[in-house]
């Protein structure tokens, strides 16, 4: 009789805890294919095409299976403060949103709350594999006067650069892919900076129209089983094909003259390159004995292909151009013998795809040649530029890819 009571208050005390526990723990989330974060900073002059997209994002939604797949949206704009949304379906089909979190008004390009947010959405909504789409301004690897880089992000005029965005990966998940909704981001210093925390990296060499990616079909590009990052910037190019206005003109003059008669200026065309992470350290090998061999402080980046068309502006140093073809530049340097055959076929596999129109647009000179781009830029040293140089210096590429023995 005393085992049977005894029996009866231990199953009794372990149902107790086990009702306890599960009421009071969040059940463990379901782990899908693929999670992506589009991280929206649009505190800026950008914000209102953050709603045009974030609309363009819920019509993508209809073609990706939402059962095996998570997409989350954190988006900071002028209007209100920072919110995090995740899109879904409903039983019906229709795309719904819910609103996951607010937050207090933050710097969202501030390193440690950039960090927080990544962890929090990979953490809740786990995955076999994830995704990051970056979107806002952007300058590549550029540096503000005596300060820092503005290379990801504008919150309100607060903006990230290189190193810091290196910390925010290296503390998350490993990535499928990072999408670079910005412009100037496929730099080989960049891609080189981060190459340890993702699989691939899609950008554009230039820049790139203020509507950016067309997400109602990048959305289901993002999600695609292989290849996503190759038919993310697929799809991104082929939208701006079909609207390609090849007659907007080119040459020295502002764009905005045109809007006297053109109802729509952002279809002078773009560009899109995807880098494959785990060929740059092949890449930047063979480069650093072609740069060691061939340059010296007496190199220039005279007639090397710009993507740069911008002037005058306020962290131009000396009115520097920052960003140079990488591929035209080595040629340039190798007088397109031998060597230079050999180090194009570690390119290409560094950028296996690459895409572009005829001309693509500036907000300082209107369309521009793209003719004979690789889709990745680099930055040249110039002796009118020390401080550009110094800062440069801070880059794994500059001692990885041979710039430290060339004097500069």
């Amino acid at each position: 009789m005393r085992i049977t009571i005894l029996s009866l208050l231990v199953s009794f005390f372990i149902l107790t805890f086990t009702a306890c526990r599960d009421d009071n723990e969040a059940p463990e989330a379901e782990k899908r294919s693929r999670t992506v974060l589009v991280y929206m900073v649009a505190q800026n002059n950008l914000s209102s095409f953050a709603e045009a997209d974030f609309n363009e994002m819920l019509e993508g939604m209809k073609s990706v299976d939402d059962q095996n797949n998570n997409l989350i949206i954190y988006w900071d704009d002028k209007d209100s403060k920072p919110r995090l949304i995740r899109l879904y379906k409903d039983n019906n089909g229709t795309v719904k949103q819910e609103r996951l979190q607010d937050y207090a008004e933050q710097n969202s390009v501030d390193t440690e709350i950039m960090k927080s947010i990544l962890n929090q959405v990979y953490s809740e909504y786990p995955a076999d594999s994830y995704g990051l789409v970056l979107w806002s301004h952007a300058d590549g690897w550029a540096p503000y006067p005596g300060v820092k880089s503005r290379s990801f992000g504008d919150d309100g005029g607060k903006s990230m650069n290189i190193a810091d965005l290196r910390k925010v990966l290296e503390g998350t998940r490993h990535l499928n892919f990072v999408f670079f909704d910005a412009c100037f981001m496929q730099a080989a210093e960049v891609a080189y900076e981060l190459r340890q925390y993702t699989d691939y990296i899609v950008g554009s060499p230039t820049e790139i129209p203020a509507p950016g990616a067309p997400y109602q079909v990048v959305v289901p590009a993002m999600f695609e089983d292989e290849d996503a990052a190759r038919k993310i910037a697929e799809t991104y190019y082929t939208n701006y094909v079909n609207t390609y206005n090849a007659e907007i003109r080119e040459g020295e003059y502002s764009p905005w003259e045109d809007r006297n008669y053109l109802t729509n200026i952002w279809v002078a065309g773009v560009s899109s390159a995807v880098v494959d992470c785990s060929k740059l350290e092949a890449l930047a090998t063979v480069t650093g004995e072609l740069v060691s061999k061939y340059v010296d402080a007496s190199t220039t980046s005279d007639n090397v292909y710009c993507y740069d068309k911008r002037k005058g502006y306020s962290y131009d140093y000396n009115n520097s151009k920052l960003y140079y073809d990488f591929a035209d530049f080595m040629k340039k340097i190798t007088g397109d013998n031998d060597e230079y055959k050999i180090w194009e076929q570690f390119f290409k596999e560094a950028v296996p795809y690459y895409y572009t129109t005829p001309k693509n647009f500036s907000d300082w000179v209107g369309a521009f040649d793209m003719t004979g781009t690789c889709g990745l830029s680099i930055f040249i040293p110039r002796s009118s530029s020390p401080k550009l140089n110094e800062f440069y210096r801070d880059y794994q590429w500059y001692n990885d890819a041979g710039w430290v023995n060339t004097g500069w």
